[in-house]
């Protein structure tokens, strides 16, 4: 059975009222079909026959700290057989320690990288504040492969496109 493990910022905070209308429009809830099934801590949730997804889920418990957390989201990716992540800022610590993790598993990895205008991040071709850990994953693991996107929506379009091409 295939793993999937999808990383990047989620973009709301629970603390915010209006955290579970903001969720909605996070890739993972739109493939997993729910907000819902994002916001709750489950085992995997099946995607395709053949795919499930393990995590991370977003959700918040009591006792859940950062070093449980940290220590969640390893399992997961060493547990998963492809891993996704979306890139779209430069500030995402996290996401970019779960890729160099990924990637040094020799994971299938797909990165979605949101293109900057190209008199923006110049020391790439990639134009991309996330151009060094992208060109590091290439480089180290052979089953990484970059899709350049225009905007978050793009990026969950290729995504939700992957997966439905998923064999």
């Amino acid at each position: 059975m295939n793993k999937l493990y999808c990383g990047g910022n989620f973009n709301f905070d629970f603390l915010n009222s209006d955290y579970r209308e903001k969720a909605k429009n996070d890739y993972r809830s739109v493939l997993l079909g729910s907000e819902n099934l994002l916001l709750e801590k489950h085992d995997f949730v099946q995607v395709k026959e053949n795919l499930r997804y393990i995590g991370p889920f977003y959700f918040e418990s009591e006792g859940m700290v950062d070093e449980l957390i940290v220590d969640s989201e390893i399992k997961m990716i060493r547990e998963c057989t492809h891993a996704i992540f979306i890139l779209d800022g430069g500030c995402c610590p996290g996401t970019i320690a779960e890729l160099t993790l990924a990637s040094d598993l020799n994971k299938y990895i797909e990165i979605f990288f949101i293109k900057r205008a190209d008199n923006e991040e110049t020391e790439s071709r990639l134009h991309s504040p996330c151009w060094f850990p992208i060109i590091m994953s290439k480089i180290n693991n052979p089953n990484t492969k970059i899709t350049c996107c225009s905007s978050y929506q793009d990026a969950t379009e290729k995504v939700i496109e992957y997966i439905k091409n998923f064999k």
